[in-house]
């Protein structure tokens, strides 16, 4: 096949280093793009095994939903397109077979639209692996099913779509909570197909903590979605007269769905490097370092392949995200043409939305903080999105994640209808500074009243997890109610009486005062609140009165509804 630089086009000058992108969308396509920014003299090929160079996957769901209208918006770039502006050539439908790193080529099979098979190589100075990942799909009976899709490409895209437009299904399944799965839910929802969602694990969002995957659960039943979590399908079966599906769980349950999709993970795409002899990581991923140069110095890595560090604790992970992906595809461009660009590392910052809500975080859950090491400790607020008499204010769910030794942020989640993706950029921006509890509390944040409250949600988290600390006011995570203490209720009588507490006293906050001698001063009492503020409010009144043992439950009623309760 012949190469576009040897067409002998007027303006075409190629005689600088011979740069090879295997992989396009996010990383390839950034890559390539960059490269041409830094080097007007090499020559840039990129290799493509599918028939798009570059698209929006993210936003392949809301193409189902009905909220991108035109299925154009999410194609970013055609190989026309890179040859116009960056003079890069394209090359679709071709995969690459194999990479000789001792000659420095690769081999590539090209399948032409006539369906004839065309193998050649081609010569690199620097190779950059941009292949991604695949969907990975469980070993079950019935996969192979018309009514069984993914949602990882456009043309899987355009398989759902024309399933909805021509088949006019009822209902959909989902396997799968993790981002692809209930952003594909939200969208068959917004269709009005009937949906259910399995998820093996016992929340959705496996990533976040428990709370949060309660939430996210919690909003989607709202809006009138199955979930069941803890269960697997195991089964797929398809009728060819009725056109019905059924799957059936591992409880014995049999589910009918005229869709199914599965989006159960992503296995990164490592055969040709784990065949040329490159090193994988224990996560799966090919192992790079801070240059994002594999262990042969000329072939170079990024996106979802590779193995990454993390930035909170330096702990090598994949993080397969689309901001991670355009970074390193810039960073490997750079170094491929002889810079010594650095990446830093991940942090894993994502958000979804959910129906009319949205979950976001970053850095490091508390699950995972606590299985890297940390003496971990948490803080959860319940605050308004915004100051309360502006009309329009919602609650904000936000949790902080910190090591307890130096107070240094680990990480953040936060879910709400409004203003979250707001907090989790600060506090993605406190992570990459390395800032402490003591630096989040004096944040300078923009303040008016349709916008935030003067101590916005990030401060007054970080000032109860400081107040915490220092035992000035001593909090309890919800998941942790003792046995044996006291449960003071300090909700009103309204409040307590609508979501009773068994064997709680109840003394309303503005009734303490003059009934702290119905408590035992040498008893362990754990305050209960609506949100946990009146809880540190009470806190404070019983310490200063002598009950040294109290403490209150952070983000109380609130944060005790969404968790699955453990005593310890």
């Amino acid at each position: 096949m012949q190469s576009i630089f040897d067409l002998g086009l007027p303006g075409m000058e190629f005689n600088g280093p011979r740069i090879i992108i295997i992989g396009g969308v996010a990383a390839g396509a950034t890559a390539a793009a960059r490269a041409r920014r830094q080097d007007e003299t090499a020559r840039i090929t990129l290799i493509e095994r599918g028939s798009y160079v570059s698209f929006a996957n993210c936003g392949l769901p809301y193409r189902i939903s009905g909220d991108i209208k035109k299925r154009s918006s999410l194609v970013l770039q055609t190989p026309e397109g890179f040859f116009s502006r960056y003079r890069v050539d394209v090359r679709l439908n071709t995969e690459a077979t194999a990479i000789d790193r001792e000659a420095r080529v690769v081999k590539l099979t090209t399948t032409e639209e006539d369906g004839t098979v065309e193998q050649h190589e081609l010569p690199y100075d620097a190779l950059i692996l941009a292949q991604g990942g695949s969907p990975i799909m469980p070993p079950m009976e019935g996969l192979d099913g018309p009514q069984v899709f993914r949602m990882w490409t456009i043309p899987d895209m355009d398989g759902v779509h024309e399933r909805i437009e021509q088949a006019s299904p009822k209902s959909a399944l989902v396997i799968g909570g993790g981002f692809i799965g209930l952003e594909s839910a939200e969208a068959f929802m917004k269709r009005g197909l009937s949906t259910t969602v399995v998820e093996a694990t016992p929340t959705l969002m496996p990533p976040a903590d428990t709370e949060f995957g309660l939430r996210i659960a919690e909003s989607l039943r709202a809006s009138g979605a199955q979930i069941i979590t803890g269960l697997t399908v195991t089964k797929l079966g398809y009728d060819n007269a009725t056109g019905r599906g059924t799957a059936y769980l591992s409880d014995g349950r049999e589910i009918s769905a005229d869709i199914v999709l599965v989006a159960v993970g992503v296995r990164p795409n490592t055969e040709i490097a784990r065949s040329a002899g490159l090193e994988i990581g224990p996560s799966g991923g090919l192992v790079v370092d801070e240059q994002l140069r594999t262990a042969d110095p000329a072939i170079l890595a990024a996106g979802d392949m590779i193995e990454v560090s993390r930035r909170v604790d330096g702990r090598r992970v994949r993080v397969p995200l689309a901001g991670p992906a355009n970074r390193q595809g810039r960073i490997a461009a750079v170094n491929a043409l002889g810079g010594s660009s650095r990446y830093a590392g991940a942090l894993g910052s994502s958000v979804f939305k959910v129906m009319e809500d949205t979950f976001a975080m970053t850095g490091l859950s508390e699950k995972a903080a606590c299985d890297a090491g940390f003496d971990t400790g948490t803080m959860v607020v319940h605050r308004g999105s915004h100051a309360g008499y502006f009309p329009g204010a919602t609650t904000l769910s936000l949790k902080l994640v910190y090591n307890k030794a130096d107070h240094r942020l680990l990480g953040a989640q936060a879910f709400g209808a409004e203003g979250v993706e707001k907090r989790i950029d600060v506090a993605a921006t406190a992570l990459a500074g390395g800032l402490s509890l003591e630096d989040i509390a004096e944040l300078d944040l923009t303040y008016a009243p349709p916008y935030s409250s003067a101590n916005d949600p990030l401060n007054m988290a970080a000032f109860a997890a400081l107040n915490d600390l220092s035992g000035y006011s001593p909090s309890l995570p919800a998941s942790e109610l003792e046995a044996g203490a006291t449960v003071l209720d300090v909700r009103t009588y309204g409040e307590s009486s609508n979501d009773p507490v068994d064997s709680a006293v109840v003394i309303p906050l503005d009734e303490l005062r003059m009934r702290m001698d119905e408590l035992q001063k040498d008893a362990r009492i754990v305050v209960l609140s609506r949100d946990g503020y009146e809880g540190h409010i009470a806190t404070r009144q019983l310490k200063l009165s002598g009950f040294e043992k109290a403490a209150y439950i952070a983000g109380g009623m609130l944060s005790l509804k969404h968790h699955i309760t453990k005593h310890v």
